[in-house]
């Protein structure tokens, strides 16, 4: 068994701590706050009882007479039959007291010392003492009649030191005085004693510094017993004021019969825990808190410790934020938009008034439900689509045009605002907030189509008037310069100049009827208006473009191909505005799976929040790309400039 560090030093040789510069212990590092020379010595004076007359040891069956004290006049024989009464496990050594010498000693006392029985008898007793001096004093006193029970540091035959309990009576055996010594080896006792002590004082500094209030409860008469500093901070009360007062005085409402189940229960050994319970203090407050108890016992007596957490503070958070919330419900139920949430597995957990109202389905119909975007988004391939890009991690967006399925069957176009990226709110995955654009959308492709027919009649009218016209004038003043030049005019030379201005009207007028009609119904058309853009850009400006295209499908829809050369002039004309690029590329792929057209600069990128303001191009891209099905990427490149991608999905008809 381990040791205090003051044994587990007097277990080692003295020459060897010396050598070590140890210190030898001193009297305050020994067990129970005694001396090296003897600890917790006490004496009793032998009982006043009458002498037995001589007793020969063969006539004695058991040793309690005389190793309990019951004195005898004398016993006859010799010291080692004197040893053999006792137990063959007792360490027992007779001593002559007045040569203080070990007569006989029993084989668990040379084993406790670490001789052998021949070695012990004749030894002195200075020779295992660790205070040789106070032996002679205490020989007479037991032979003088005081029976001695201490408890002594000895010393081992390898030099180490130990406590033991010795009790010595005198009793004379053929004429002569000797002490009987019962030994026992105190090092697991002392260890114990010192174990017991340290435990008790972390108890109590646990019990003086915990965070929480603890409190000592008599289990008969629930009386205060004692109380920690932090729970008289709770009650704003002083310890002495706290001791012996009732539990019911804390908990006026509480039936004594309750009461007195409750420490019943805890009483069985189970531990109770209560929650939110309200207590009124002095001062008139009131305050909520938690409470562990259990059974323990204190001073000898049986009682309960409880614990005490005060959680006023969390139970008045908690009512705020339940009044927060029903705020934030009322606000997003009442709000004139479609407002929407779902968790991270992608079911909806909030669906207020107005999305009932614009798509008919009800909160009930939609909140926890699985198959609830399945309503809204019928079709599987754009359903996944839709959720997947709402839950993209930091994935916010604006204004994007969403078409949904309403109950009736209809159709509607929402479009979605989503910040739940930069604005997290705990417990929803993607939160978002919409406006039924249905109609405005409807507004706006008419527009759209009214100006798209305006531009083609006009691109037209450029072509077959104006071009025409321009043809026949140049024919004419072809004419007049051959013959001008024929005569040798001097007029030839400006005739000349005059039909190289109708030739360049003519091929201005082209150029611009190509931008306004620029396609033919089908890719060869796109190919060519883009490599005439490409053109453009070359003789106008300092500005390097080029084209090129990739992929194996075919574009067929008219409608794709005016919308993507659309898209592509007005990337390159914003570019040539305001990114001060020096390089323009145009990509044109064709894929199975979709459709795109790309183009990157090499410019300045795009500016600081861009996308909560942009210009009117900006949006009218994105309008052009919504309305052939499609979508609108623009982004800022690593290596610097911008890049403006619109992507069809699904474009190849059957």
């Amino acid at each position: 068994m381990p040791m205090g560090p003051a044994l587990e030093t007097l277990n080692r040789p003295p020459a060897e701590c010396l050598r070590e510069g140890m210190d030898w212990p001193q009297a305050s590092d020994m067990p129970d706050g005694g001396a090296i020379e003897e600890c917790a010595i006490t004496s009793r004076s032998a009982r006043e009882a009458p002498l037995s007359p001589a007793i020969h040891v063969s006539s004695l069956s058991r040793p309690v007479d005389v190793a309990n004290g019951a004195p005898v006049k004398e016993l006859l024989g010799t010291p080692e039959d004197v040893l053999r009464l006792f137990s063959a496990s007792d360490a027992i050594l007779l001593v002559d007291p007045e040569t203080i010498c070990i007569q006989a000693a029993s084989e668990p006392a040379a084993r406790l010392y670490g001789y052998s029985v021949a070695e012990m008898k004749g030894m002195r007793c200075a020779t295992l003492s660790v205070a040789p001096e106070a032996l002679p004093m205490l020989c007479r006193d037991v032979v003088a009649g005081a029976m001695t029970e201490a408890t002594r540091i000895h010393r081992r035959r390898d030099g180490t030191l130990f406590p033991a309990e010795v009790s010595l009576s005198a009793f004379q055996c053929n004429g002569r005085h000797l002490l009987l010594a019962v030994i026992r080896d105190a090092s697991a006792r002392v260890e114990a004693e010192r174990a017991r002590r340290e435990s008790e004082q972390g108890f109590r500094a646990v019990f003086e510094n915990a965070i929480d209030g603890i409190t000592i409860i008599d289990s008969e008469r629930f009386t205060i017993l004692d109380v920690n500093p932090a729970f008289c901070r709770v009650m704003g009360a002083g310890r002495e004021t706290l001791i012996g007062r009732e539990v019911l005085d804390f908990h006026p409402n509480l039936p004594p019969e309750r009461l007195e189940g409750l420490f019943s229960h805890i009483q069985t050994g189970q531990p109770l825990h209560l929650t939110d319970i309200r207590m009124r203090l002095k001062d008139g407050r009131v305050i909520y808190i938690d409470m562990n108890a259990f059974a323990l016992r204190f001073n000898g007596q049986s009682c309960v410790a409880a614990f005490f957490h005060d959680v006023t503070e969390r139970r008045n958070a908690e009512q705020a934020l339940k009044e927060s919330e029903a705020r934030f419900r009322r606000v997003v139920e009442e709000m004139p938009v479609l407002f929407n949430a779902m968790d991270d597995k992608g079911q909806i957990v909030l669906w207020n008034r107005e999305c009932e109202k614009v798509l008919g389905y009800t909160a009930a119909e939609m909140v926890g439900n699985p198959a609830a975007w399945e309503r809204v988004f019928p079709e599987k391939a754009y359903r996944e689509s839709v959720l997947q890009y709402a839950v993209a991690a930091g994935h916010d967006f604006r204004d994007k045009e969403i078409e949904v399925t309403c109950k009736d069957g209809s159709k509607r176009v929402i479009s979605h605002c989503v910040v739940s990226g930069r604005i997290p709110i705990p417990g929803l995955a993607a939160w978002s907030v919409g406006v039924d654009v249905t109609e405005r959308r409807r507004m706006e492709e008419a527009v759209m189509e009214s100006v798209e027919q305006e531009r083609l009649r006009i691109g037209q009218e450029l072509h077959d008037n104006l071009g025409q016209q321009l043809t026949g004038i140049g024919m004419l003043a072809k004419k007049l310069a051959t013959q001008l030049t024929q005569a040798s005019s001097p007029q030839s030379e400006s005739a000349q100049e005059i039909l190289d201005l109708i030739r360049q009207a003519h091929t201005d007028a082209r150029d611009l009827s190509r931008a306004l009609a620029p396609l033919e119904l089908d890719e060869a058309g796109l190919t060519e208006a883009l490599w005439n853009l490409v053109y453009r850009v070359g003789r106008t400006s300092d500005v390097a473009c080029d084209f090129n295209r990739s992929g194996t499908g075919t574009l067929c829809d008219s409608r794709v191909a005016t919308q993507f050369y659309l898209i592509a002039r007005e990337a390159v004309t914003n570019a040539l505005k305001h990114s001060g690029a020096r390089h323009l590329h145009i990509h044109l792929a064709l894929k199975e799976e979709r459709a795109t057209i790309r183009v990157r600069d090499d410019g300045k990128g795009l500016p600081e929040r861009w996308q909560y303001g942009g210009g009117l191009g900006l949006r009218i891209m994105r309008r052009r790309a919504q309305s052939i099905g499609g979508e609108l990427i623009i982004n800022s490149c690593p290596q610097g400039g911008t890049i403006i991608v619109c992507a069809v999905p699904g474009w190849n008809p059957p």
